[in-house]
């Protein structure tokens, strides 16, 4: 029952959401873009293209590092499996001794 009145709750909400923007539309268009906006967006595309044109940068690959971090990871979740196990095998020693 409170699973569906949470239901019922998210929909109204979202029903006022689109209605809200829905009234706001004309205004929304009627906004003027800021040149200097433009201007920033285009200073920040010349600085990206340099960097990008750094021969180190070019020849970067996300993948070999990626695969380096989630060796790691995964070597440190082994290890703490391992120890999960080892401190399970002491607990149920301990449990057959009593």
């Amino acid at each position: 029952m409170f699973q569906i009145i949470i239901f019922i709750f998210l929909i109204a909400s979202f029903l006022v959401m689109v209605s809200i923007f829905y009234q706001k539309l004309p205004a929304l268009n009627k906004v003027v873009i800021d040149s200097s906006v433009t201007k920033k967006d285009s200073y920040i595309l010349k600085v990206k293209k340099r960097i990008l044109e750094i021969p180190f940068i070019k020849n970067f690959s996300w993948n070999s590092i990626l695969q380096k971090i989630l060796s790691k990871v995964r070597v440190f979740v082994l290890k703490i499996e391992s120890k999960i196990g080892d401190f399970l095998h002491l607990l149920r020693k301990k449990s057959e001794k009593k």
